[in-house]
């Protein structure tokens, strides 16, 4: 049976929609007329599609004379970082942003094309311009605060776990006082915390959450001692701690990838290895078609006996694999993939038959998109997670049908899987609770763990005229089609009564990746989104 997820939008005209503020959004022409985002939630993002021009003794923005320029202001509620940018024009937008109270005497605060980042002071109210040929999508969004430019003044975590930190190196620089830990790799925007440990143990990092793949750099202060390196890392790892030591916490961009907003998770870890260690204990995932399932691997431990175990050389401090255990039958033959996405770290996967001790092995590999097998009906498989480079604190495996290969469980890795476990993974599943679910929110770039309604590719109703209606959405186009040419199908059909028949519109292109669909024309009218995945269809 096929996996077919389906988004429903409904509109009963003169009842449901905010639309963003689009009908004051057609007289934003003038700067009298700027629409007031103040009352808005952040991030706020809206549409207008009428044309615009300059007025008399409006400044140049961005560099180039005033042409076709719309106006905003915001009055911010807190002092802060804030971006504001469009969606859909891209160079050829230019944003500047201004206080003052008339076109003729204002003064610039930033300027730039796409998107600009600036600070904000409470109670002040700052007017925008975006500079723009066509219809756009724009957004304003503000950045958590959080994180200190220089090391002294690292702000302090929460002693007790699990914490979420929040915070920003969107304006941050290279302190002269920052160690250039990776010659190749300099630091740029880095930003710092603080905790102290209150008990000894295992924590692990993760911060995967963030817009980047942050660079982590922890430094660990003995009471009374000096600060000494600890970790090196790249987005998530494990260590050990020691009560009463305090940690620093830094975080910068990697290579060219940030700044943005920071996100992260400091949690504790079981210090003792995991109950699936030894393939006797090997969890039984049953045979159902699509599994998901994790566990920590920093404490697992070789097991002697088996094939692809390096037990190391414990006489001379060399540690051997860590190494965790599942077991899962084929429930129909056919070609599966097995696959370690939304590790922390890429471990090896193995996949064997037959019966322990005794077992062979089908094929392994250390690559984030595991393995692809032709698989027996009945057959028991043993699958082993290995990581013998120490860089995997909490490890995952996913198992599901391929027939034809999708990119949905490609994209269960960073921005999907952080802080999802189990049948949390699934691509029905709606793990935030937001309506959505996993595969629909994959394919239009949205969070799986996290609420995300005010995103400009959602499916959003907008209006087309007086009376008329139109649904709107723009899905993330390179995951809609697979590596292999194997299209997921978005298909938008419309009716008046939700009872049917359901018709399928003809789909209109507004721009680079947005569509939409009329809906009927009446006192009420209908749309919905279906997305079907081939590659979640069970082999014949």
């Amino acid at each position: 049976m096929k996996n077919i997820i389906r988004v429903w939008v409904g509109l009963w005209l003169g009842l449901l929609l905010n639309l963003g503020g689009l009908a004051a959004a057609q007289n934003m022409d003038q700067f009298a007329n700027a629409l007031d985002l103040s009352d808005r939630v952040l991030t706020y993002t809206g549409y207008y599609g009428t044309a615009a021009t300059a007025e008399p003794g409006e400044p140049a923005h961005a560099g180039s004379p005033a042409a076709h320029s719309v106006w905003f202001q915001y009055a911010a509620p807190a002092d802060g970082v804030y971006a504001f940018g469009e969606w859909t024009n891209g160079s050829s937008a230019r944003i500047a942003i201004y206080t003052g109270s008339a076109v003729t005497a204002l003064t610039r605060v930033a300027q730039g094309v796409t998107r600009v980042v600036f600070k904000m002071q409470a109670g002040v109210r700052y007017h925008i311009a975006l500079d723009t040929e066509g219809p756009d999508v724009y957004f304003l969004r503000a950045y958590p605060t959080g994180g200190a430019d220089e090391m002294a003044d690292a702000l302090a975590i929460p002693a007790d776990l699990p914490q979420r930190v929040h915070g920003n190196n969107m304006l941050a620089t290279r302190s002269p006082t920052d160690e250039d830990l990776r010659p190749p790799y300099a630091p740029q925007y880095t930003v710092w915390w603080r905790w102290t440990a209150p008990a000894t143990g295992a924590v692990r990092l993760d911060g995967r959450d963030s817009d980047f793949g942050p660079m982590v750099d922890v430094y660990e202060q003995v009471p009374g001692g000096t600060q000494i390196k600890k970790n090196t890392g790249l987005q998530t790892f494990g260590m050990l701690v020691t009560a009463g030591y305090q940690y620093w916490f830094r975080f910068d961009q990697f290579m060219d990838y940030g700044p943005g907003e920071i996100n992260f998770w400091l949690e504790w870890m079981p210090t003792t290895p995991p109950p699936n260690d030894n393939i006797a204990a090997a969890i039984d995932l049953g045979n159902a078609p699509v599994a998901c399932d994790g566990g920590w691997i920093f404490f697992a431990t070789p097991e002697a006996g088996l094939p692809q175990e390096y037990m190391g050389l414990p006489q001379y401090g060399i540690p051997g694999d860590r190494t965790i255990w599942w077991k899962w039958t084929c429930p129909r033959s056919g070609h599966y993939r097995f696959s370690p996405r939304g590790s922390d770290w890429a471990p090896e996967l193995l996949v064997y038959t037959g019966t322990p001790p005794a077992i062979s092995i089908i094929t392994g590999l250390q690559d984030p998109d595991g393995v692809r097998i032709q698989a027996t009906a009945g057959v028991q498989y043993w699958v082993k997670l290995r990581d013998g480079q120490f860089r995997c604190t909490r490890s995952e495996l996913n198992i599901h049908p391929a027939e034809t290969e999708t990119a949905y469980f490609k994209e269960l890795d960073n921005r999907a899987m952080f802080r999802l476990q189990g049948a949390q993974r699934h691509p029905d599943a709606d793990p935030d609770g937001d309506g959505i679910c996993n595969q629909i929110e994959l394919a239009f770039f949205t969070r799986p763990d996290s609420a995300d309604f005010d995103n400009p590719r959602l499916p959003r109703l907008v209006s087309a005229g007086t009376g008329l209606w139109k649904l709107r959405w723009s899905p993330y186009s390179s995951y809609l089609t697979s590596p292999q040419g194997a299209d997921l199908k978005l298909e938008a059909q419309t009716t008046s009564d939700l009872s049917g028949p359901w018709q399928t519109p003809p789909r209109l292109t507004e721009g680079t990746d947005i569509y939409s669909v009329m809906l009927p024309s009446g006192p009420r009218g209908f749309a919905r989104l279906s997305l079907t995945d081939p590659n979640l269809a069970l082999p014949p």
